[in-house]
């Protein structure tokens, strides 16, 4: 294979591996399950009692062995005598890894257990989640340019003539050497090359802005590739 076709190849190959990279692994970092955060212990009191509505405010104090947001708290409630008091449920915000819950119970209470709790750990790599997004975009585009870099080989009466467009380099070879060339990583006007071949042969090329290659031999179309 010719050497400006394989270095075209090697390009996009390694312009797709990274595309499929910065799938792949924002992928598989941002969907690494949490661990396992568990409820560690608990301490309630009574806040105050209301005789005339038989009402009592209660706080439990919870601690998490890890950093939560929020959650909800199901606790079962019991006067002196072992009673129950009835079932209720609470949500909470957390502050690190502890919270404070209130509830309003109906009648005195004298103890309490903890049926369970439900947390919530929001995801806070919104940065990461950003920057993996704009790198991945930028990847793709990096990909689609380099699907556009081109190469053509035509045959001039014996004579192998090059006109190579890649992402940076811009040249005219003619059998192996090197005649005209415009270097740019960017352009907003076509690219104009051109050189002579003796006294009998003008070539001018052209590189478009999609990297498309047009060949002119003595200001005429040239289509004549080589096999």
């Amino acid at each position: 294979m010719l050497y400006e076709k394989k270095k075209l190849l090697l390009y996009r190959i390694v312009c797709g591996c990274l595309f499929l990279l910065s799938i792949i692994i924002p992928v598989i970092i941002f969907n690494i399950p949490p661990s396992d955060i568990n409820l560690i212990d608990d301490s309630g009191y009574l806040v105050n009692y209301w005789d005339y509505i038989d009402e009592s405010e209660c706080e439990i104090e919870i601690f998490f062995d890890d950093n939560v947001d929020s959650g909800s708290l199901l606790a079962e409630f019991f006067d002196s005598d072992g009673y129950s008091l009835g079932i209720y449920t609470e949500n909470f915000f957390a502050f690190g890894n502890s919270a404070s819950v209130t509830f309003f119970v109906d009648g005195y209470v004298d103890s309490y257990n903890i049926i369970n709790c439900y947390y919530n750990v929001y995801d806070d790599n919104y940065i990461g989640i950003v920057c993996s997004v704009f790198i991945g975009l930028f990847m793709l585009l990096l990909f689609v340019s380099s699907l556009l870099l081109s190469c053509k080989v035509y045959d001039l009466y014996g004579h192998e003539i090059i006109v190579y467009a890649g992402c940076y380099h811009h040249y005219i070879k003619i059998d192996g050497e090197l005649y005209d060339e415009h270097n740019t990583l960017t352009s907003f006007s076509p690219i104009y090359m051109s050189c002579a071949l003796g006294d009998d042969y003008f070539i001018e090329a052209t590189v478009s802005l999609w990297n498309r290659i047009s060949l002119k031999v003595n200001n005429k179309l040239y289509l004549v590739y080589k096999k």
